[in-house]
């Protein structure tokens, strides 16, 4: 028992807490925060993955809509792009 009381002074000692039980819950939240935001940019990545997969070179397979992980300004890019690609599949048809 004395060796665990050893550890434990040690321990607040060491790391400056008065109080164990509150740095531990503390930390506790802060790791539940970190990995929150890591299953929320791993979530961001897989969407990003799968529009730059269904973005082949020359084509535009579907309609965009707003990406709600993406920057708006990145959205405004790529409705200019699906405008413009409309017009170039309009323009094309228009020569045949």
């Amino acid at each position: 028992m004395e060796g665990y009381e050893n550890y434990f002074e040690n321990f607040t000692l060491q790391n400056k807490s008065s109080n164990v039980e509150d740095d531990l819950k503390k930390t506790i939240t802060l790791i539940n925060k970190v990995d929150s935001q890591r299953f929320e940019l791993n979530k961001r990545v897989v969407e990003l993955n799968s529009l730059l997969e269904d973005l082949p070179p020359g084509t535009l397979p579907f309609l965009f809509r707003n990406q709600q992980f993406l920057p708006e300004y990145v959205n405004r890019g790529l409705e200019s792009l699906q405008r413009m690609t409309q017009e170039q599949n309009k323009l094309g048809l228009s020569y045949k």
